[in-house]
């Protein structure tokens, strides 16, 4: 066997070349492999994230239903614990839709669930309060928020 080396040193040279040539594209390509699923896990870690917190909110909702529809508009003004629960409320509602609509995976279902939410409480999105703290949220709940209050504001004048 070391004869055959020797007499076909570039054969066998040639063939290490070629071998480790080999050995880097599949270490290249499991590399790539690798992150696409580390890319992937991620993506539905943040997506299983932002549903769990939606239905926290919907959790909330259904404990705290004083809260729901137009809880903002007939609030009375002296009561700070109220509107703190509602803040806390609100803020829970706006954290996980943001959450949701800067997934990927977000659909037209999702946004109609949130849109309809908008509805409920379009008196708080009306409002210099929330007006204020509007520029922390992405821009897709944004746009939502103004065509339920602009939706709103053509129906009350109708």
């Amino acid at each position: 066997m070391g004869d055959w080396l020797v007499q076909n040193k570039d054969l066998a040279e040639a063939l290490s070349y070629w071998a480790t040539f080999l050995g880097i594209v599949v270490a290249v390509l499991a590399g790539l492999l690798a992150l696409t699923k580390h890319y992937l896990d991620l993506r539905e870690a943040r997506w299983n994230q932002a549903t769990t917190l939606y239905f926290d909110f919907i959790n909330c909702a259904f404990e705290n239903p004083d809260l729901n529809n137009n809880f903002w508009r007939n609030r009375d003004e002296s009561d700070l614990t109220a509107k703190v629960r509602y803040d806390y409320f609100i803020a829970k509602f706006l954290w996980a839709s943001d959450d949701i609509l800067s997934n990927q995976t977000c659909d037209d279902d999702w946004r109609n669930s949130i849109k309809i939410v908008v509805g409920e409480h379009v008196s708080y999105f009306s409002s210099p309060e929330f007006q204020k703290e509007s520029h922390v949220y992405c821009a897709p709940l944004l746009r939502i928020v103004e065509d339920v209050v602009r939706h709103n504001r053509v129906d009350a004048n109708a």
